[in-house]
């Protein structure tokens, strides 16, 4: 994701990234918005859903996806969590372009034992 956020602002483009202010599925401390090499990054804060410790939710989340004024919506998970199918939700509501991009894929696992389900 960085190094596309990185293409497109050297063509010009504003990018924002938004993402979960959370780390393994956990709430953290990180600064709610900071600007990382000239990409915007906006941590939203999540409400662990009960029972689901490998999920949660962010309403303040979805608000700001109606709010912004996007060219392209590009989701870089394709796990069937909130912070996956908000977005979706939005870009076909508001008939902006998506683009999915999987960051896991169980075949990856072979290679890449970095599933974070797997360690909760």
């Amino acid at each position: 994701m960085y190094h596309y956020a990185k293409e497109l602002i050297r063509r010009g483009h504003y990018v924002t990234v938004f993402t979960a202010n959370a780390m393994n599925f956990k709430p953290s401390k990180l600064k709610e918005e900071e600007n990382i090499n000239g990409i915007v990054v906006k941590r939203f804060r999540i409400w662990p859903l009960p029972f689901f410790s490998n999920s949660f939710f962010s309403p303040s989340m979805i608000s700001a996806l109606i709010r912004v004024n996007a060219d392209v919506i590009h989701v870089f998970s394709i796990m069937s969590v909130f912070f996956t199918i908000i977005p979706c939700l939005i870009a076909k509501i508001r008939r902006v372009p998506l683009i999915m991009y999987p960051q896991y894929l169980p075949s990856r696992s072979v290679l890449f034992d970095n599933n974070p389900l797997k360690r909760a």
